[in-house]
Protein backbone atom coordinates (compact mmCIF):
# COMPACT_ATOMS: atom_id res chain seq x y z
CA UNK A 1 0.00 0.00 0.00
CA UNK A 2 2.55 2.34 1.15
CA UNK A 3 4.61 1.83 -2.30
CA UNK A 4 1.24 2.20 -4.66
CA UNK A 5 0.63 5.62 -2.46
CA UNK A 6 4.60 6.77 -3.07
CA UNK A 7 4.44 5.93 -7.03
CA UNK A 8 1.07 7.68 -7.32
CA UNK A 9 2.94 10.70 -5.85
CA UNK A 10 6.00 10.54 -8.11
CA UNK A 11 3.65 10.32 -11.18
CA UNK A 12 1.56 13.31 -9.68
CA UNK A 13 4.72 14.88 -9.47
CA UNK A 14 6.54 14.23 -12.95
CA UNK A 15 3.21 15.61 -14.30
CA UNK A 16 3.45 18.52 -12.69
CA UNK A 17 0.18 18.21 -10.37
CA UNK A 18 2.07 17.02 -6.87
CA UNK A 19 3.73 20.05 -6.70
CA UNK A 20 1.90 21.88 -4.19
CA UNK A 21 2.41 18.14 -1.80
CA UNK A 22 5.96 17.95 -2.30
CA UNK A 23 6.10 22.07 -1.26
CA UNK A 24 8.35 23.03 -4.39
CA UNK A 25 5.81 25.30 -6.06
CA UNK A 26 7.47 28.53 -6.11
CA UNK A 27 10.66 26.70 -7.07
CA UNK A 28 8.61 24.67 -10.41
CA UNK A 29 6.53 27.93 -11.43
CA UNK A 30 10.41 29.68 -11.90
CA UNK A 31 11.30 26.93 -14.07
CA UNK A 32 7.87 26.93 -16.29
CA UNK A 33 5.80 29.03 -18.16
CA UNK A 34 3.28 29.15 -15.71
CA UNK A 35 2.55 32.17 -14.39
CA UNK A 36 1.47 32.72 -10.36
CA UNK A 37 -1.43 33.95 -8.95
CA UNK A 38 -1.82 37.92 -8.81
CA UNK A 39 -4.15 40.39 -7.89
CA UNK A 40 -4.24 43.90 -8.96
CA UNK A 41 -6.01 47.72 -9.46
CA UNK A 42 -6.04 50.73 -10.43
CA UNK A 43 -3.07 52.80 -9.44
CA UNK A 44 -1.07 55.94 -10.44
CA UNK A 45 1.64 53.57 -11.09
CA UNK A 46 -0.17 51.73 -13.82
CA UNK A 47 -2.52 54.27 -15.24
CA UNK A 48 -1.76 56.93 -17.94
CA UNK A 49 -3.88 59.22 -19.60
CA UNK A 50 -4.57 58.94 -23.26
CA UNK A 51 -7.17 61.27 -25.75
CA UNK A 52 -8.91 62.63 -23.09
CA UNK A 53 -8.93 59.43 -20.88
CA UNK A 54 -7.75 56.96 -18.22
CA UNK A 55 -6.60 53.97 -18.90
CA UNK A 56 -5.31 51.71 -15.72
CA UNK A 57 -3.43 48.40 -16.77
CA UNK A 58 -3.99 45.61 -14.06
CA UNK A 59 -2.71 43.15 -16.26
CA UNK A 60 -0.55 43.18 -19.14
CA UNK A 61 1.33 40.50 -21.73
CA UNK A 62 4.07 40.21 -19.13
CA UNK A 63 2.22 39.45 -16.06
CA UNK A 64 -0.50 36.57 -17.68
CA UNK A 65 2.32 34.81 -20.32
CA UNK A 66 0.62 36.60 -23.05
CA UNK A 67 -2.43 35.38 -22.66
CA UNK A 68 -4.71 38.76 -22.05
CA UNK A 69 -3.96 42.36 -21.15
CA UNK A 70 -6.90 43.79 -18.93
CA UNK A 71 -7.41 47.60 -18.39
CA UNK A 72 -10.09 49.75 -16.48
CA UNK A 73 -10.46 52.53 -19.18
CA UNK A 74 -12.39 55.36 -17.60
CA UNK A 75 -13.80 57.43 -20.88
CA UNK A 76 -15.72 60.89 -21.79
CA UNK A 77 -18.22 61.17 -24.58
CA UNK A 78 -16.61 62.69 -27.87
CA UNK A 79 -13.10 61.12 -27.12
CA UNK A 80 -14.31 57.17 -28.10
CA UNK A 81 -12.09 55.58 -30.21
CA UNK A 82 -12.43 55.56 -34.14
CA UNK A 83 -13.82 52.57 -36.31
CA UNK A 84 -10.40 50.35 -36.48
CA UNK A 85 -9.56 46.57 -36.74
CA UNK A 86 -7.90 44.92 -34.80
CA UNK A 87 -5.73 42.22 -36.78
CA UNK A 88 -3.67 40.68 -33.70
CA UNK A 89 -6.60 40.10 -30.57
CA UNK A 90 -10.28 40.05 -30.23
CA UNK A 91 -11.73 42.63 -27.49
CA UNK A 92 -13.97 42.47 -24.29
CA UNK A 93 -15.75 44.83 -22.87
CA UNK A 94 -17.87 45.07 -19.71
CA UNK A 95 -19.11 47.81 -18.66
CA UNK A 96 -19.12 49.13 -15.21
CA UNK A 97 -20.43 52.77 -15.35
CA UNK A 98 -22.56 54.64 -17.86
CA UNK A 99 -23.97 53.39 -21.55
CA UNK A 100 -22.43 52.29 -24.39
CA UNK A 101 -23.64 51.70 -28.25
CA UNK A 102 -20.93 49.00 -29.66
CA UNK A 103 -21.24 48.43 -33.64
CA UNK A 104 -19.41 45.34 -34.95
CA UNK A 105 -19.23 44.67 -38.53
CA UNK A 106 -23.47 45.12 -39.10
CA UNK A 107 -24.16 44.04 -35.12
CA UNK A 108 -25.24 47.16 -32.67
CA UNK A 109 -24.99 46.48 -29.30
CA UNK A 110 -26.72 48.82 -26.44
CA UNK A 111 -24.71 47.94 -23.30
CA UNK A 112 -25.41 49.62 -19.86
CA UNK A 113 -23.70 48.32 -16.42
CA UNK A 114 -23.11 44.50 -15.81
CA UNK A 115 -23.21 44.27 -19.80
CA UNK A 116 -20.31 42.97 -21.45
CA UNK A 117 -19.60 43.13 -25.58
CA UNK A 118 -17.51 41.15 -27.50
CA UNK A 119 -15.59 42.57 -30.28
CA UNK A 120 -13.55 39.55 -32.77
CA UNK A 121 -10.36 40.57 -34.65
CA UNK A 122 -10.58 41.67 -37.83
CA UNK A 123 -13.91 42.95 -37.70
CA UNK A 124 -14.22 46.66 -38.18
CA UNK A 125 -15.99 47.99 -35.16
CA UNK A 126 -16.78 51.36 -32.84
CA UNK A 127 -18.15 52.34 -29.81
CA UNK A 128 -19.85 55.29 -28.87
CA UNK A 129 -21.12 56.80 -25.40
CA UNK A 130 -24.87 57.35 -24.46
CA UNK A 131 -23.78 58.71 -21.04
CA UNK A 132 -21.33 61.49 -20.42
CA UNK A 133 -18.95 59.35 -19.28
CA UNK A 134 -18.19 55.52 -19.18
CA UNK A 135 -16.08 53.09 -16.90
CA UNK A 136 -14.97 49.82 -18.18
CA UNK A 137 -12.92 46.69 -18.03
CA UNK A 138 -11.22 46.05 -21.55
CA UNK A 139 -9.50 42.55 -22.23
CA UNK A 140 -7.31 42.18 -25.14
CA UNK A 141 -6.57 38.57 -26.05
CA UNK A 142 -3.57 37.69 -26.46
CA UNK A 143 -2.13 40.48 -24.43
CA UNK A 144 0.24 42.96 -25.98
CA UNK A 145 -1.78 46.03 -27.43
CA UNK A 146 -1.84 47.63 -23.94
CA UNK A 147 1.40 48.71 -25.08
CA UNK A 148 0.77 51.22 -27.40
CA UNK A 149 -1.48 52.98 -24.66
CA UNK A 150 1.61 52.89 -22.43
CA UNK A 151 3.67 54.59 -25.25
CA UNK A 152 1.29 57.25 -26.34
CA UNK A 153 -0.53 58.02 -23.07
CA UNK A 154 1.42 60.07 -20.33
CA UNK A 155 1.53 58.82 -16.72
CA UNK A 156 -1.68 60.17 -15.04
CA UNK A 157 -1.56 62.39 -12.42
CA UNK A 158 -4.87 61.19 -10.17
CA UNK A 159 -7.37 58.33 -11.18
CA UNK A 160 -9.60 60.80 -12.48
CA UNK A 161 -10.50 61.53 -16.04
CA UNK A 162 -7.70 64.56 -17.54
CA UNK A 163 -8.71 67.92 -18.51
CA UNK A 164 -10.06 67.16 -22.42
CA UNK A 165 -7.86 68.26 -24.88
CA UNK A 166 -8.31 72.24 -25.96
CA UNK A 167 -7.82 71.33 -29.41
CA UNK A 168 -7.40 68.83 -32.29
CA UNK A 169 -4.63 66.69 -32.31
CA UNK A 170 -2.04 67.64 -35.62
CA UNK A 171 -1.55 65.75 -38.46
CA UNK A 172 1.71 64.93 -36.81
CA UNK A 173 -0.15 63.71 -33.81
CA UNK A 174 -2.56 61.20 -35.55
CA UNK A 175 0.46 60.06 -37.46
CA UNK A 176 2.30 59.20 -34.61
CA UNK A 177 -0.93 57.47 -33.19
CA UNK A 178 -1.46 55.28 -36.08
CA UNK A 179 2.06 54.32 -36.82
CA UNK A 180 2.35 53.01 -32.68
CA UNK A 181 -1.47 51.10 -32.83
CA UNK A 182 0.03 49.83 -36.70
CA UNK A 183 3.16 48.21 -35.13
CA UNK A 184 0.67 46.26 -32.86
CA UNK A 185 -1.85 44.99 -35.76
CA UNK A 186 -4.69 47.93 -34.56
CA UNK A 187 -5.73 49.45 -38.03
CA UNK A 188 -7.60 52.43 -38.00
CA UNK A 189 -10.35 53.24 -40.47
CA UNK A 190 -11.58 56.22 -41.61
CA UNK A 191 -14.85 57.83 -39.39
Amino acid sequence: MKQDRRNALKQLTAAGLGLALTGKVSTALAQTNIKPAFGSRAALANSVWFNGALFSVLADKKTTGGSYALMEVRIRQGFEAPPHVHNGEDEIFFIQEGEVTFTSGNVVTEAKVGDHVFQPKGVPHSFKLKTPTARMLVIFTPGGLEEAYRRLGVPAQQLELPAPPTAAPTPEQLATVAKVFGEYGFVLLPR
